[in-house]
């Protein structure tokens, strides 16, 4: 835990102000305060989530036309489903890139617009793959990856039902827990796609371990590979739910030091991360796993706190909220498989 420098956080709240950003041709923008007048936040759009269980999802409009995306921050793209597409474009001749991944039709075309709260862009790139039936409602067409995501730092505020995307700046020295006089603090890893995913270490039971934040997770996940390595004993669940789990099986840990934050003795869902490169929970969204990622913090490790994702500082900032760090039982509406782009 630290103690932040409170005037400045306020400051630096009190100085957020509004700009567009937009993927493809530029539009009109704010003029930008230099960096002399000092750090500032500028939020590049806000969107409100709707928490459907452990789901994460957000109004849109493409084209105009109403829609909802599932939020996947380890997608490293936006997908949008090719069964959706015929309402969205109203039968416009669509103009594809070559097919990609084998076999696999993974295609890419152009939207005229896209607009998720007061984030909007014109022009945009999205990708169009084999995704099925995702639920929620038929007007859920996709995953917001973090080819949208990515480009700004990012806030999760749960308890408001709010992400946040900002463009910091003259801020790379200071405190962006502007919501809090106290907060943790954790550094992110080195990364060759710095901005496709949230990697970070962590320390479990003394060992460093690699984590991700996956918002495709209704709930966090630990290897099962590592709880071996670790000698823990993996307990069956009583009463499974029927979350359209693979796996009912948990571990409870010595502790687990995330950044800064660390706690004793938490419970955590306990799968094996490598077999056959995925593996479902609640949201039943498949998700694949690599890169010696051995820890998924899902969508309860976000209902729990408040998370600044500082790509622009390699940093994540985060505030305890209440509840538990890990749920054990979650859900989701979402039943997506996604192919991801290359």
């Amino acid at each position: 835990m630290r103690i932040g420098n409170g005037p400045l956080a306020r400051v630096m709240g009190l100085a957020v102000c509004l700009s567009s950003m937009v993927l493809g041709l530029p539009s009109r923008a704010e003029e930008a305060p230099t960096a002399k007048q000092g750090c500032q936040l500028l939020k590049a759009g806000v969107m409100p989530l709707e928490i459907v269980g452990n789901a994460l999802l957000v109004q849109a409009k493409i084209n105009g036309k109403a829609a909802r995306f599932v939020i996947g921050t380890s997608s490293n793209a936006t997908v949008v489903s090719s069964h959706a597409l015929e309402r969205l474009m109203d039968g416009t001749d669509l103009k594809y890139a070559a097919p990609r991944n084998g076999s696999v039709e993974i295609r890419k075309t152009t939207f005229d617009s896209l607009e998720i709260g007061s984030w909007k862009a014109t022009n945009v790139e999205l990708w169009i793959g084999p995704i099925g039936e995702i639920g929620g409602g038929d007007d859920v067409v996709g995953v917001l990856g973090m080819n949208v995501l990515g480009q700004y730092d990012m806030e999760f505020d749960l308890a408001h039902n709010l992400l946040t995307l900002y463009q910091p700046l003259g801020c790379e020295k200071s405190e962006l827990a502007y919501w809090s006089d106290t907060y943790s603090l954790a550094e992110m890893d080195d990364d060759p796609a710095p901005r496709a995913r949230i990697r970070l270490p962590v320390m479990v039971n003394g060992q460093v371990v690699h984590a991700q934040i996956n918002t495709s997770n209704a709930i966090s996940l630990l290897d099962e590979g590592l709880t071996q390595n670790l000698g823990l004993a993996v307990q069956a669940l009583d009463n499974p739910p029927s979350d359209g789990a693979t796996f009912h099986h948990f571990a409870v840990l010595d502790t687990i030091a995330i950044g800064d934050e660390n706690v004793k003795h938490p419970k955590i869902r306990v799968v094996d991360l490598f077999k056959g490169g995925e593996a479902y929970v609640g949201s039943r969204l498949k998700t694949t796993y690599n890169d010696g990622v051995r820890l998924n913090l899902g969508v309860d490790f976000l209902k729990a706190h408040r998370v600044l994702v500082a790509f622009s500082q390699r940093k994540i900032y985060f505030t305890y909220g209440g509840g538990p760090l890990f749920q054990l039982r979650g859900s989701g509406t979402s039943q997506a498989v996604i192919a991801s782009p290359p």
